[in-house]
């Protein structure tokens, strides 16, 4: 590969990833929304655990939640989320990306 494709695909994946942490903000900022909120803990617990990079092979981390009961939580045990969570915000986020192109 010459000089200018491998800086062309270095752009181009660099360009990717900030899409895709964009999205992962995104995603993680609806999650926090749509957790239940009695204390808030659960909706706080939300976090980016890392940045996603299209050039690493193998399972990425980008966002997670420590908080013991978040589980139970996305089973739909709680009036307010009967639907869990991850999945309504993964389809919010979707519509809005899709919005995009």
């Amino acid at each position: 590969m010459g000089a200018d494709s491998k800086r062309t695909m270095n752009q181009l994946n660099g360009e990717i990833n900030t899409y895709l942490n964009t999205v992962f903000l995104d995603l993680a900022n609806e999650l926090a929304k749509k957790t239940p909120k009695r204390t808030g803990k659960a909706s706080r617990g939300w976090r980016r655990s890392g940045q996603y990079d299209i050039t690493k092979e193998g399972e990425q981390e980008v966002i997670r939640n420590n908080v013991d009961y978040i589980a139970v939580l996305e089973t739909g045990t709680s009036k307010q989320a009967p639907q869990g969570m991850i999945n309504p915000a993964v389809e919010i986020v979707n519509r809005r990306n899709n919005k995009r192109f």
